[in-house]
């Protein structure tokens, strides 16, 4: 007992509509046959979700079979991705591109078209997969994808972008106050670093004129007045803190 020759559940309104019959033609042909079918509909506003129940009662034959199916107009049909432009700082998910409602092979309808290829990512039919992810990134990176549907006289399109967000190092100097004295111990900290070299070099503003000297790992002010700091890391950072 079927409602459609190809058992598909998703149907366009211009379409024809599901209906309880039988698999083997020759049973719909003889009133003997003949089947009961009873539906029920709730619609989310864009689709039509319909229960058929089908029924056949005789003496020596009893059938019935309940069937889930979707009512949708053309315009209606919807492209989606499990995620809609992301970023992510580590743990790169799956990225999953369908159809609302489905419709039966729909997989070899959807490709993906690539804009521009992030390392980390791979096509694999309607998804785009975590790939190559012992290849580092050092520097944010992106990637961009279009998702196409095509199939039954409809065309459509989603577009995907992806960010790989890498956190970059933040440098304190501790104490953090903005006036210093004369004997006053100054260093470096930082988080999420890449790196634990740090070079402090206080001057006096635009001039090379230091004004601070190393000791124990650490840095002494030598003036009564500290007027800017610069701090860099090896490779990753540099920037100028005013004080």
């Amino acid at each position: 007992m079927v409602i459609a020759r190809d058992n598909k559940t998703t149907f366009l309104t211009t379409e024809t509509q599901p209906k309880c019959q039988w698999s083997s033609e020759w049973m719909n042909k003889h009133s003997i046959f003949k089947v009961t079918g009873t539906a029920s509909s709730n619609s989310d506003g864009a689709v039509e979700h319909r229960t058929m129940v089908c029924a056949y009662s005789k003496s020596n034959l009893k059938r019935n079979a309940t069937y889930e199916v979707a009512i949708v107009a053309r315009e209606n049909v919807q492209l989606r991705l499990t995620y809609n432009g992301h970023a992510f700082t580590k743990d790169e998910q799956p990225v999953e591109c369908y159809t609302y409602p489905t419709f039966p092979s729909e997989k070899k309808y959807i490709r993906w078209e690539i804009i521009q290829e992030h390392p980390h990512f791979k096509v694999d039919r309607n998804k785009l997969v975590p790939s190559n992810l012992h290849v580092r990134i050092k520097d944010h990176t992106y990637g961009s994808y279009v998702c196409v549907f095509e199939t039954e006289g409809i065309f459509l399109t989603q577009v995907f972008f992806v960010l790989t967000y890498v956190e970059m190092e933040k440098v304190k100097i501790l104490p953090q106050k903005r006036e210093f004295e004369t004997g006053d111990m100054l260093s470096c900290t930082s988080t999420a670093a890449r790196t634990a070299y740090h070079i402090l070099d206080v001057s006096m503003a635009y001039s090379n004129v230091r004004l601070i000297s190393r000791k124990s790992g650490a840095f002494q002010v030598v003036t009564d007045t500290l007027y800017s700091v610069r701090v860099s890391s090896e490779g990753s950072f540099e920037g100028a803190i005013s004080m």
